[in-house]
């Protein structure tokens, strides 16, 4: 979603392989939220793939958005309030990964 909706800081899409390689999601110590964190934490390394082409995405729009309109800030405009998306599917992506190479 774009920046207005989520109040987040944004990176290029060109980071995100190394953000994703580092990303860990700890909240405590706490046994049952270290399960948690760790199921987030596979989430992201799992859908990687498409967490990098989904950010690549964004940034096209913002870009494209940015020409059409360029006395417009794309990241305020309610206009535009998601920038890319994908859809996922849990046992396919197990089973893509699992092919052997």
């Amino acid at each position: 979603v774009n920046r207005w909706v989520s109040f987040e800081t944004w990176y290029d899409a060109k980071h995100a392989p190394a953000f994703l390689k580092r990303f860990k999601f700890t909240l405590d110590d706490d046994p049952h939220w270290n399960v948690l964190d760790k199921w987030v934490e596979g989430m992201a390394q799992l859908f990687a793939p498409q967490i990098e082409w989904l950010l690549q995405q964004r940034d096209v729009t913002i870009a494209a958005h940015q020409t059409k309109y360029p006395n417009k800030n794309a990241y305020k405009d309610h206009k535009i309030e998601e920038l890319s998306e994908i859809s996922i599917d849990l046992a396919n992506q197990i089973q893509w990964i699992a092919q052997p190479r």
